[in-house]
């Protein structure tokens, strides 16, 4: 296909439920634009985008219905007006769940170059994106945790896949001296009245708010991988319209680690 032409585009929609749909789109960003023009290759679920849905206060805005889902995905540039990317590029940031996605005036905080392609493209959804940049914010630079302190991570198990345990016991047996840092992620915390007997303190955060911090997180993973010492789960499905019910898997416990879904061949 020659640049401009007009392809199909497979897409996925919010109503007031998911459907499928297509639209064409053409394979060239407008004339004189500082748009970028990308080929999904990979879009991340995660559990963040059920709130999306509902209409309600979320941290990132909702849906609009009759528009395509968006999330976070690794994609390759196939046109580019936008001097920070070139033709050929990977990238990682939003885009929408669709074979191709026109990114109008993209910047550091919705879109970034792919850099590290020593492992696989699509742990830029995961372990090297915005779960990655997650975990590595709360727990090293606001946890900060100490020499011989205890730390208790709620769901450590994949972004987002739930463990069942005998939770009572289990605390008990392993944090029997009680919990100095406790980084809470699903369910969120009961007996509030705690905080204060125990003069506890409590932060809540947004990994936006520190993305200035991603050179030196990856540059922290990188060494990790090359030290083999980081073992990373991934659970793909292939194809677009696979994605809906991959979402909806996450709330009922059928990934197994990071759920991705293929949406093109690299």
């Amino acid at each position: 296909m020659a640049n401009g032409d007009e392809v199909s585009n497979n897409r996925i929609l919010f109503r007031d439920y998911i459907s499928g749909t297509s639209a064409t789109i053409k394979l060239k960003v407008p004339e004189g634009s500082n748009s970028v023009l990308l080929k999904n290759l990979y879009s991340s679920c995660d559990p963040y985008m059920l709130g999306r849905m509902t209409l309600s206060d979320s941290y990132v805005a909702a849906f609009t219905p009759g528009s395509p889902i968006t999330g976070y995905a690794v994609s390759e540039v196939l046109d580019s007006g936008n001097p920070n990317f070139e033709k050929g590029d990977y990238v990682w940031g939003f885009a929408g769940w669709e074979q191709y996605s026109l990114i109008k005036n993209p910047d550091p905080s919705s879109l970034r170059k792919i850099n590290y392609t020593d492992v696989p493209l699509s742990y830029h959804t995961g372990i090297l994106g915005m779960p990655g940049m997650t975990a590595y914010v709360g727990f090293n630079v606001l946890a900060s945790p100490k020499m011989g302190e205890s730390v208790y991570v709620s769901d450590a198990s994949g972004a987002v896949d739930r463990l069942l345990a005998d939770l009572t016991a289990t605390l008990k047996r392993y944090f029997s001296k009680g919990i100095d840092i406790y980084f809470e992620n699903p369910d969120g915390v009961h007996n509030l009245t705690q905080l204060v007997l125990k003069r506890v303190r409590m932060q809540g955060f947004n990994v936006f708010d520190h993305y200035h911090l991603y050179p030196e997180f990856m540059e922290l993973m990188k060494q990790y991988f090359m030290d083999e010492k980081l073992v990373y789960v991934e659970d793909m499905v292939e194809g677009l319209e696979s994605a809906p019910a991959a979402l909806i898997g996450l709330f009922t416990g059928q990934n197994v680690g990071k759920q991705v879904v293929k949406v093109s061949h690299e």
